[in-house]
Parts: C-alpha cells; structure tokens; sequence
C-alpha cells in the first residue's frame, strides 16, 4: 500500500525530490541529445544532396600552395586591365630638305634648264629647290631626304645625257657657323638649343682641341 506523504520523515521527502530532479534533467538530456543527432543527420543529407545535384562542393583537403606561373605577357593594373608594355626607344624624326639633301649637278648640257633638271630627279624623291646657271652649265637641286639624295648621286653620277657625262656631288654646307672659347660643361644639346631659337639646326658638334 502506498503511504501518505503526511506520514513520511523529512528526510524520506528530502530524497525522493532529489530522485525526482535528477530524472527531469537526464530525461531533458535525452532529449537534447535527440535533436543534436537529428540536426547533424541532417545537415549531413543535404551536403550530400548539393554535392550529387552540382551545387557546393565539400572542402577539400589542404594542399601545399603551388607557384603561380610566370605570365609572358604584361602584367595588370589596379583596374584589372593588362597593362601595356613599355615602347621600345623610337628612332628621331628624320629631317627633310636639310643642306645635307643639296646636291651639285655640274656638266649640264645647254639645253637642260630647271625643268628638265627637277624632272631628272624626280624619281628619287621629292624636290623642294632647283637652280640653273646655264651660262656655266651648272646647278644645285634639293631633296627630300639625305637616303634620296644618296641614291640620286650614286646612280647620276657620270650618266650620260645629251653627250655630256653629268657631274653629281654633295654641295658644300654655306650655313655653318664655328663657335669657340666654349666653357667644358657646354654639351651638344646645349649648344643646340641655343641656337634653335635662329632657325632649324640640322647638325651640331663639339671637339674639344688640347693647347
């Protein structure tokens, strides 16, 4: 038969809420145990689910980081764009119709004036001077370019036109200008610019002469 509590000692009481609190927390236990398992199974399942399905692919293992190639091409920018490489050092201009393009024609047969002449010359370049003196049966002709001029030369040269053999040379320079007592720091450059402010300078040089 089952007592009263009434009838119980304290003790006895003491105990039995004791039995009592310790079956509610493991039962609260179980139950928290319970829902963990669940949840990782789940989790588990749905990794696999994405994995079979393409999705999200499971971590894989670690691996030693390997060199990143060495790329041929030009490197990137901060804006992501391929930055472009460096042009290599261009050749200067080439200057046109310099003194250096001014040939001599000498032995002109009587009847070549500067038309003839100009047209002599044109398939060798551009001409931008002609001048005749036909009473000494000379004269001088420009040309665009001082590889023109040099082509000209050599392939006129002792041609023969009108049983005269012409005469084709280089003409001398007559803008020239000689500067001395220069100071030792003075460099081609410099003394460029100081001149170009007169006109167009096609050469320029210094020599230093020992005393």
């Amino acid at each position: 038969q089952r007592r009263d509590d009434r009838y119980q000692t304290p003790d006895a009481k003491v105990e039995r809420e004791h039995a009592a609190q310790r079956g509610a927390e493991r039962e609260r236990e179980n139950r928290d145990y319970s829902r963990s398992s669940v949840g990782e199974a789940n989790r588990q399942h749905g990794v696999a689910e994405k994995i079979e399905s393409g999705g999200s692919k499971a971590p894989a293992a670690p691996s030693t980081p390997a060199e990143s190639p060495r790329l041929a091409t030009s490197s990137t920018g901060r804006d992501g764009q391929p930055e472009k490489a460096e042009n290599p050092t261009k050749a200067p201009p080439v200057k046109k119709f310099t003194n250096r393009c001014r040939l001599f024609v000498g032995r002109l047969p009587n009847q070549m004036g500067e038309a003839e002449l100009r047209e002599l010359f044109l398939p060798y370049g551009q001409v931008s001077e002609v001048y005749v003196q036909p009473s000494r049966n000379f004269g001088f002709i420009r040309l665009d370019t001082r590889a023109n001029a040099e082509k000209a030369k050599e392939e006129l040269d002792h041609s023969l036109h009108s049983g005269r053999e012409l005469q084709v040379r280089f003409a001398a320079p007559n803008c020239s200008v000689i500067v001395e007592n220069l100071h030792p720091t003075v460099s081609n450059e410099l003394l460029e610019e100081a001149f170009t402010i007169f006109g167009q300078v096609e050469r320029h040089g210094t020599l230093n002469l020992a005393k």
